[in-house]
């Protein structure tokens, strides 16, 4: 199944704080967490490439191939 990326979204971790670190999600789901703003201007840029770039194969997941370029992700949690 092709993820869709309908929202994303960037949140201040501690709303109001001026030094707060940054989460951001695609739809409903935290992909990262813990990012100053620069971390964060930069996996949005790349989530926005991987949308427009034109796909070589197969569609597969949008995280799926963000994960395999991007250091700042969540890892996926065992269980």
């Amino acid at each position: 199944m092709v993820e869709r990326a309908d929202d994303i979204v960037i949140q201040a971790e501690t709303p109001g704080a001026w030094t707060s670190l940054f989460r951001v999600a695609i739809g409903r789901k935290v992909i990262a967490e813990s990012l100053t703003a620069v971390q964060a201007h930069i996996l949005v840029g790349n989530i926005l490439e991987q949308l427009v770039r034109p796909r070589r194969s197969a569609p597969g997941s949008l995280l799926a191939s963000l994960n395999e370029s991007h250091v700042y992700l969540r890892s996926p949690r065992a269980g």
